[in-house]
């Protein structure tokens, strides 16, 4: 199977940006840090800067509790409106 241009382009990426993030970082000198050749790294990187940004953290166990909470007072609505 060939893969197409949409599929060639962010795996020839995705390489690239890891060793630019690895490559950057404190105490490293100007001549330590990676910089990629590939003639459209630099386009890829603005298009797709949202695309690579990790989402912000969730805390499950408070969504957890809300859910069971949630829970708790239908069933305990449910209950009440059996017993009217």
């Amino acid at each position: 199977m060939a893969l197409t241009r949409e599929q060639i382009t962010p795996t020839a990426f995705r390489p690239l940006l890891n060793k630019v993030k690895a490559g950057t970082g404190t105490g490293k000198g100007a001549d330590e840090v990676y910089g990629p050749s590939w003639f459209a790294f630099e386009t890829m990187t603005k298009f797709l800067d949202g695309v690579y940004q990790p989402r912000s953290t969730m805390n499950t166990k408070f969504m957890l509790d809300s859910y069971k909470l949630i829970l708790h007072n239908n069933y305990q609505y449910k209950i009440a409106l059996t017993m009217q």
